[in-house]
């Protein structure tokens, strides 16, 4: 393997990550308001 590759996909672990966080923050945060209505 080459170290090029190793940062990229370590790049695309971070970002997935990243979007992670970000769906389940939006998540927590209507789940209220859908089980309210």
């Amino acid at each position: 393997m080459n170290n090029n590759f190793i940062k990229k996909l370590h790049l695309n672990v971070q970002e997935g990550n990243t979007h992670a966080k970000i769906q389940i923050k939006w998540a927590a945060e209507r789940l209220p308001i859908l089980l309210m209505s």
